[in-house]
């Protein structure tokens, strides 16, 4: 749960960093991003990012991590701006950070998730893992705490 601007309620934000301390960093979305999905090209909060090692700029570059890609870390909530395009630059949580996604099934507490570029949502996995779960869904787009612990090769 955390504050949303003018509002006295509370309410869950996908990307809303959980702990005190996240680990975030600045990134530029890749100038070659240009949707994975048929829904349309841009980037939200909450969504996987992994990081593009093949284009030069003076920050780290990232672009959506595909179903079958190595995902690196998490959209954070913004106030302001909810949806990114290529060269934007982006806060994203890396390794230890807790954040909100939305669960493309129901799952267990502590099961190890991946991102699905499909359906925008998190999914069961055992290979290419994001990190993994600190709540229950008990359906199709609960939105749940994950812990990023990224698969390292």
């Amino acid at each position: 749960m955390n504050y949303q601007l003018n509002q006295f309620g509370l309410t869950n934000e996908l990307g809303a960093a959980m702990n005190v301390n996240p680990s975030t960093i600045s990134v530029k979305i890749s100038k070659d991003f240009a949707g994975l999905a048929a829904d349309g090209t841009a980037i939200y909060t909450g969504y996987a990012l992994k990081f593009v090692a093949s284009e030069a700029s003076d920050m780290p570059v990232m672009t959506e991590a595909a179903s079958a890609d190595q995902a690196d870390a998490v959209v954070l909530f913004n106030a302001k701006k909810a949806a990114y395009e290529a060269n934007d630059i982006v806060e994203v949580a890396l390794v230890g950070s807790i954040v909100t996604m939305q669960a493309g099934t129901a799952m267990n507490r502590r099961q190890l998730v991946s991102w699905n570029n499909v359906s925008h949502k998190i999914q069961a996995t055992t290979t290419n893992y994001l990190g993994y779960t600190l709540d229950i869904a008990s359906a199709t787009g609960d939105i749940v705490r994950v812990l990023i612990q990224p698969k390292m090769a």
